[in-house]
């Protein structure tokens, strides 16, 4: 696991870009998902940068750096 602070980015492809999404919600979700596994605590998360683009396809592609 990282100690210390960490940056979360993440970009979500989404197939249809018309759908309404609470990226509050995922941000969040994705965010708890990984504690635990990749940082012990999510307030380790002091910077979080969030993409949402158009795409063939529904994933999540997610980045964690140590800062």
């Amino acid at each position: 696991m990282i100690d210390g602070n960490v940056s979360l980015e993440i970009e979500h492809e989404i197939f249809r870009g018309d759908r309404r999404t609470d990226v509050i919600n995922i941000v969040e979700g994705i965010a708890n998902a990984l504690e635990g596994i990749i940082y012990g605590d999510d307030n380790q998360v002091k910077e979080i940068h969030f993409k949402q683009i158009s795409s063939q396809r529904d994933r999540y592609k997610i980045r964690i750096r140590k800062l």
